[in-house]
């Protein structure tokens, strides 16, 4: 059987493009890097553009905690966090290859812009990538302790 040039063309071309398609993974991991650059434009861009985005808190009257929807909500969120805290250090340390869902394993260092208390807080993100996006990001933050709380422990 023949195959039409352009058709050919366009099956090598989805072939090559499957080869160099990055793993949910790597799509994880760049995304990490992006906001640990302060890049949040870079990071929104591996995002699908229905994402579902919630971070959970056994403390529901902290103000970042619920769901986003799309990129433009993903952003505001990151726009409200550099406003009300400077991230000190934000350490993802282990990153756990599922397929699909990657789950990352990690620290933080936040101070208050307003009253200057620094807080730590040890969490976990369950990440899911489709067709080369994330689709979902869930992020669950255990206690966050004063920073002397936790030296002290």
């Amino acid at each position: 059987m023949k195959v039409p040039g352009l058709l050919f063309a366009s099956l090598l071309l989805a072939s090559a493009n499957a080869a160099f398609a990055a793993t949910p993974l790597e799509v994880v991991h760049q995304a990490y890097a992006a906001y640990n650059k302060g890049d949040i434009p870079a990071l929104v861009d591996q995002l699908s553009d229905h994402v579902e985005w919630r971070l959970v808190s056994a403390a529901p009257s902290e103000k970042f905690f619920g769901v986003r929807h799309n990129k433009q909500e993903v952003t505001a969120f990151f726009a409200s966090v550099g406003a009300a805290d400077e991230v000190r250090s934000f350490e993802p340390r282990e990153f756990v290859d599922g397929g699909d869902t990657v789950t990352v394993l990690g620290h933080e260092l936040l101070e208050s812009r307003s009253s200057h208390k620094r807080f730590e807080a040890d969490w976990v993100h369950v990440v899911t990538v489709k067709d080369g996006k994330i689709t979902r990001w869930l992020g669950y933050t255990g206690a966050i302790l004063p920073q002397q709380q936790v030296a002290a422990k």
